[in-house]
């Protein structure tokens, strides 16, 4: 049986050659054999705890900004947002994000502000994206973010999660956009 359990703001409190410990809110204690040597103690981020059949697995992603904290009792689930706090004292103010966002470094990012639109595609070219193991979706996001420049940084992530592909990419889609549409 697979399980998962996601534990937000926990904080690495200790780490030998062979184990490594993390801490939750509630002061609960995670002891992992691991010989990750990049963590540091007092890092914060999200542990994710799998169980795979009978073995127990981890993962650790820290946040961009170790001061940022979940605040969930000021989620809005009406709208699908998370709600996130630059430290632990209920004065400071809440950042609402899409759910299951980290935000960046001082708790920014880059608001969704995409339209939705709805075109036919050829099989054709649903044909050559699974090809190389890919949907329509997925190439047509990247063509677009390339084309865009548009970066989706850990220290500044975006909510509609565009990402280009590269430096590369992003230079072939500018050529290919001019010299298909250059003239108009």
């Amino acid at each position: 049986m697979n399980t998962e359990q996601k534990i937000y703001d926990a904080i690495v409190v200790s780490k030998t050659a062979s184990e490594i410990a993390f801490e939750d809110r509630t002061g609960r204690q995670y002891a992992y054999a691991s010989t990750l040597g990049f963590l540091e103690v007092g890092e914060v981020g999200c542990l994710t705890l799998r169980m795979t059949g009978t073995e127990p697995d981890f993962t650790f992603h820290r946040y961009p900004d170790p001061a940022l904290r979940r605040a969930p009792e000021l989620d809005n689930h009406a709208l699908g947002l998370w709600a996130w706090r630059l430290g632990d004292a209920p004065e400071q103010p809440v950042r609402l994000v899409r759910a299951d966002m980290v935000p960046g470094r001082a708790g920014q990012v880059i608001k969704d502000t995409t339209q939705k639109v709805t075109i036919d595609i050829p099989l054709e070219f649903i044909a050559m994206a699974a090809m190389h193991g890919l949907t329509a979706e997925q190439v047509l996001r990247g063509f677009v973010a390339d084309l865009c420049e548009l970066q989706n940084y850990v220290v500044l992530p975006r909510e509609d999660g565009y990402s280009s592909n590269g430096s590369d990419e992003r230079r072939m889609a500018q050529d290919y956009f001019e010299r298909a549409y250059g003239m108009y």
